[in-house]
């Protein structure tokens, strides 16, 4: 499908050409089904995909999807899209990466237009209040830390109620979700987390978000946690999603009866590929399965 791109778009009070996303706007209208499934019946705009990139907190870029996941996404999805940046370690340590991509999502949920949007002259690209995650290894870390509650004795920054209710769903791919357990299966991986979050054990379970509570606001919302990963995966075991997974299940099932119906979807056979593939050259299981989502139609629940 055509599109629109708009690349190196700063963040507020930016210091590093890393804070900055490109956005991606389809400039086709969307089939029947795409349209009744991702517009309001006001006839609003449709929900922004959000991207946000993994590399173990010191490593890739936006550009790096320019070609494979971005053209995939859009002519599965046909939603705008944004792909964040964020400032990298050893030399911009945690929480660094989280801040720059809270100040992205702060960009693109305010009301205000982007200048793309003032020179199209046809009123805002997607509804501010729909916002769906995306994040992949590294990112899908970030995109639990957005939406889960740190204790108050972490660094990682307070994420306000308002702009957690504009999350709709995330999409959790081959992630890395808990540093201690990934320690103790990898304990080569101690180069990069050490790089991002320093040298302190202690620190390690306290940033980590699948140590984290279940806001009150994400359980009454239920918003949609898919935990999706490849079996062919040569970084990641099952480890990490196994355990997130039951942490969100037992989360939501101890909120009550009316945060019983699933909102918490695992599946381990919709991707393919190595770690890296699945968001590259296998992309495309990817865009199938968000496309599937994002349209109403059923995904396999656990």
């Amino acid at each position: 499908m055509s599109y629109t791109s708009h690349l190196d778009i700063p963040y507020p009070g930016a210091s590093s050409p890393r804070q900055a996303l490109d956005l991606y706007l389809p400039t086709s209208s969307p089939s029947t089904s795409r349209r009744s499934a991702n517009n309001s019946a006001d006839g609003s705009p449709p929900p922004l995909l959000v991207f946000i990139h993994g590399g173990a907190w010191r490593s890739e870029s936006k550009s790096d999807f320019r070609f494979d996941l971005v053209p995939r996404m859009l002519e599965h999805i046909q939603l705008p899209l944004a792909i964040i940046e964020y400032r990298l370690a050893p030399t911009e340590p945690h929480p660094a990466q989280i801040t720059d991509v809270l100040s992205a999502l702060n960009l693109l949920s305010d009301p205000n237009l982007l200048p793309c949007e003032e020179e199209a002259n046809a009123g805002p690209k997607w509804n501010r209040e729909r916002l769906i995650l995306l994040g992949h290894s590294a990112g899908a870390f970030m995109c639990l830390q957005i939406l889960l509650d740190a204790p108050s004795h972490a660094t990682s920054p307070r994420v306000p109620t308002l702009l957690r209710n504009k999350i709709e769903q995330v999409f959790l791919v081959d992630g890395i979700y808990d540093l201690p357990s990934l320690l103790d299966e990898y304990p080569s991986y101690l180069s990069f987390v050490s790089d991002a979050f320093g040298t302190s054990s202690a620190s390690y379970e306290v940033e980590s978000p699948a140590r984290w509570s279940v806001p009150s606001s994400v359980l009454e919302r239920r918003t949609r946690f898919h935990v999706l990963h490849s079996k062919g995966d040569d970084l990641l075991s099952l480890r990490q999603p196994d355990f997130i997974h039951e942490r969100l299940q037992a989360a939501f099932a101890d909120a009550g009866p009316q945060s019983a119906s699933p909102t918490v979807h695992v599946d381990y056979d919709a991707l393919q590929g190595a770690h890296y593939d699945v968001v590259r050259s296998k992309v495309e299981h990817l865009a199938h399965y968000v496309a599937r989502v994002t349209l109403g139609t059923t995904v396999r629940e656990n």
